[in-house]
């Protein structure tokens, strides 16, 4: 990014992306990303194409991952279960 900051287009279009997952298990591939680096695509305003680096799995408590959480990702359309009286463990 050649110290760029993000211009409020491009950062929309991140959330945009990170919107698309629509499962925790697809939430998860993001975030693990291949060799554990979690990468989106992102299009700058001047045309120029990238993958941001948002998550570096290896450096969770600390290092260089910088993260914070600007929109919680929620899964509304999951299929909810109650538990049958059969599986509670009583002692």
């Amino acid at each position: 990014m050649d110290g760029t900051p993000l211009s409020d287009q491009e950062f929309n279009s991140l959330k945009i992306e990170l919107n698309k997952n629509k499962t925790p298990y697809e939430a998860q591939l993001v975030l693990a990303g291949a060799g554990n680096i979690g990468t989106l695509p992102l299009t700058r305003d001047d045309g120029t194409q990238l993958e941001i680096e948002i998550f570096y799995g290896d450096e969770i408590a600390g290092g260089r991952s910088e993260y914070e959480v600007v929109n919680q990702i929620t899964f509304n359309h999951l299929p909810t279960t109650q538990p049958k009286a059969t599986d509670r463990h009583c002692s």
